[in-house]
């Protein structure tokens, strides 16, 4: 199963399209999703439209415009958020410590 295995080829480096695309016939559903997820692009828009100085005055007009009708949708879920990624954290806790008790065990196994 691939939720018990941890590749050890993965560095800070590694450039994961072309991981995945290497160990795409060992995770055939994941890869597809990574896939589709690290191929994204960032913008489909040249930079140079995004950081034109027009541009930027009509964005500072409209932030000041709507200050006050803006809500910050981060700042609300971001509780939620926390509380998720923490739930998950602690079930890997509890799969870590299983895995270190069993690895300390002195048992003998017998094919």
């Amino acid at each position: 199963c691939y939720l018990n295995y941890i590749p050890m080829d993965i560095l800070k480096e590694t450039n994961i399209v072309t991981w995945w695309a290497a160990h795409s016939n060992e995770y055939l559903t994941l890869a597809c999703i990574a896939m589709d997820v690290c191929t994204i692009p960032a913008t489909s828009v040249p930079y140079e439209h995004l950081f034109s100085a027009d541009k930027f005055e009509q964005l500072q007009m409209l932030k000041h415009t709507w200050h006050d009708n803006v809500v910050d949708t981060t700042r609300l879920n971001s509780s939620t958020t926390e509380e998720e990624y923490l739930d998950g954290f602690q079930k890997l806790l509890k799969r870590d410590v299983k895995l270190v008790e069993w690895d300390s065990a002195n048992e003998t196994v017998i094919l």
